[in-house]
């Protein structure tokens, strides 16, 4: 995980790699495994898991657009796309949207 955004997009947890970036965020360790129409978002820390199954709704050459269903019954949508840089590097991303919460993940 890079970092997770409240409601008013300001960052409340991040990576313990990121803290310099986000010195005011609590450090969370949040991992995502994502399968074809699966996911399971783990907080390594407390052992928590959120489990869902995804559907894509909109595909094109650079991103996938997922609409996910969490065992709670309650839905978002995640991104798996990339991130580009000023200075032209990039990387995975998921970006995943669920009620007031914005979770930005690196895939590896």
């Amino acid at each position: 995980m890079e970092y997770i955004q409240g409601k008013g997009g300001e960052v409340i947890y991040c990576s313990k790699e990121n803290k310099d970036v986000y010195p005011n965020a609590y450090i969370k360790n949040i991992v995502c495994t994502l399968e074809e129409s699966s996911i399971t978002i783990t907080n390594k820390d407390t052992g928590e898991e959120w489990i869902g199954n995804c559907k894509i709704i909109d595909k094109d050459s650079k991103s996938i657009i997922y609409e996910v269903t969490f065992d709670n019954n309650e839905t978002g949508n995640l991104v798996k796309s990339f991130t580009k840089y000023a200075d032209n590097t990039q990387h995975d991303t998921l970006i995943i949207s669920y009620g007031e919460y914005s979770l930005n993940l690196t895939i590896q």
